[in-house]
């Protein structure tokens, strides 16, 4: 049972490259089954029709970070109620490319600018959370602005939902090896260009529209999921 949270703990790090959700949130993981050291994740997506190369990133995703747990030496992936179900099954257990599967479907560039264009977004939506939670708790734009890491540190010991958004914030900084230390300002574009007072209105419009975007397509995919599947397990905390 141990090893089966484990398992969980693990696929709560798995995110829909579009939504920047957790699978286990969603509802698509359908089960998990630990067998020794080898495990099986089973996961589901809210149409047949889903896009095949973001079926294949959240695959290869779920290996990358059951493989993480020290006991586990096989990971076998299986995509269920798919138009390529089979074909995306046995290319991520098998450790084979999106190009090798799918020749048809690819440039020959694979998946890396697939999902480099959602951390994008993804880093957007995170981080305008984060500047509207600040708002709302009375943090002037000039505040913001000048906030740096150490301060929101402080700031997340004494709130949990500050804590939750700025760790999420923190980890797709990481992805872009921003420079995160202490001292370093909170706010700076996914290339590490600090905003100036006079763009910050616009650069959090467009922040928004990430996140808007985002949360509509997350609503929507949850929906058609619900109407697919009559019995949904419970959602998980991101």
């Amino acid at each position: 049972m141990f090893k089966l949270k484990e398992v969980y703990d693990q696929l709560g790090n798995v995110h829909d490259p579009e939504l920047d959700q957790s699978l286990p949130y969603l509802g698509f993981i359908e089960k998990a089954e630990v067998n020794d050291s080898q495990v099986n994740v089973v996961f589901r997506l809210p149409t047949y029709w889903c896009s095949p190369n973001f079926a294949y990133i959240m695959g290869e995703d779920i290996v990358e970070e059951v493989q993480k747990l020290s006991w586990v030496q096989t990971v076998e992936v299986e995509l269920v109620d798919h138009s390529e179900a089979e074909k995306v099954s046995v290319g991520v257990t098998n450790g084979k490319t999106f190009e090798e599967v799918f020749p048809d479907k690819t440039d020959g560039t694979g998946l890396g600018e697939v999902r480099e264009i959602f951390k994008r977004k993804a880093f957007y939506s995170r981080q305008y959370q984060l500047i509207r939670h600040l708002i709302k708790n009375n943090w002037s734009k000039e505040s913001i602005l000048a906030m740096n890491w150490n301060v929101l540190h402080l700031l997340s010991a004494e709130d949990q939902q500050t804590k939750e958004l700025a760790q999420r914030y923190f980890d797709i900084c990481q992805h872009f090896q921003l420079n995160k230390e202490k001292e370093e300002l909170v706010l700076s574009d996914h290339e590490g260009k600090l905003i100036l007072e006079e763009e910050f209105d616009n650069y959090l419009l467009h922040a928004r529209k990430a996140r808007m975007t985002m949360e509509f397509n997350g609503h929507y995919c949850k929906g058609l999921l619900q109407t697919r599947y009559e019995h949904m397990p419970p959602a998980q905390t991101i």
